[in-house]
């Protein structure tokens, strides 16, 4: 299992499942992939932060833990329909990705993580980026 050291573990991760395309709509992924979405707008629909009116759809489903990175998307990825042609349908309309927030002590210098190859293969058969964000303090 890969670890995140960075002089120590990381504080909090949130891990997002994000669905974006301009004519995403939320009901269809809620319904194939059977969970509500954390954030979920059609193109065009005000924010609910800011009002501004969304440039593309997007549905997403977060989850936040003190856990390693590597678990709590194993588990994401696990709660998830397993069955790929679904996953390579969607991938084939929008821009699907997990977005990792990483958050470490301030005081932490150096360091790094990796992703072991059953969880690079598990993202790859469903089409899915992988991106992360590091936040210190």
């Amino acid at each position: 299992m890969a670890k995140i050291v960075i002089g120590g573990p990381s504080r909090q991760v949130s891990v997002s499942l994000r669905m974006m395309g301009d004519d995403l709509e939320p009901d269809e992924i809620t319904r194939l992939l059977g969970y509500e979405p954390t954030n979920a707008y059609r193109k065009g629909e005000p924010n609910k932060r800011n009002q501004i009116p969304v440039r593309t759809g997007i549905w997403s489903l977060q989850v936040e833990s003190t856990d390693e990175l590597e678990p709590v998307v194993t588990a994401l990825l696990e709660s998830l329909p397993s069955d790929l042609a679904t996953w390579r349908k969607l991938a084939a309309r929008y821009r699907i990705d997990i977005f990792c927030g990483i958050w470490f002590e301030a005081e932490r210098l150096n360091g790094g993580f990796g992703l072991t190859p059953k969880l690079m293969r598990a993202l790859a058969e469903r089409g899915l980026e992988i991106e992360f964000d590091i936040y210190f303090g």
